[in-house]
């Protein structure tokens, strides 16, 4: 087997140890487990930037690899949809915090949490 076969074979196994990487973060975002999708960003970041697409080779080959990178793309892109969606209901419930809190200060309740007309509940 030449070098460029070689790159080729090792660059399917890294492309499918991206996809099942990128499959269960997806999966993760859809249960709501954020800490495991995160986990998983860094150390797939890491190996997409190891991925090298080999140099010439058979266009049968080279298709192959292509399509598996597409497939990729476009699971990165539905997990950013999700990542968005997430970031969009942790600025909501930030700006829920921020407007009780106004709203207390405006009724003289110094401190956030304390009961109605400033008494502790």
């Amino acid at each position: 087997m030449d070098s460029n076969a070689l790159l080729a074979d090792d660059t399917f196994q890294q492309c499918d140890e991206l996809l099942e990487q990128m499959n269960a973060m997806l999966r993760s975002a859809r249960l709501g487990d954020w800490p495991a999708v995160l986990g998983g960003q860094a150390s797939y970041i890491e190996k997409m930037q190891q991925l090298r697409m080999p140099r010439g080779g058979n266009a049968e080959t080279r298709s192959a690899l292509e399509q598996r990178l597409r497939t990729l793309t476009t699971l990165e892109s539905e997990l950013t949809v999700q990542l968005k969606a997430r970031q969009s209901q942790l600025q909501e419930v930030l700006g829920d915090v921020g407007t009780r809190r106004k709203l207390a200060r405006s009724y003289g309740q110094g401190n956030y949490g304390q009961g109605s007309y400033g008494q502790n509940s």
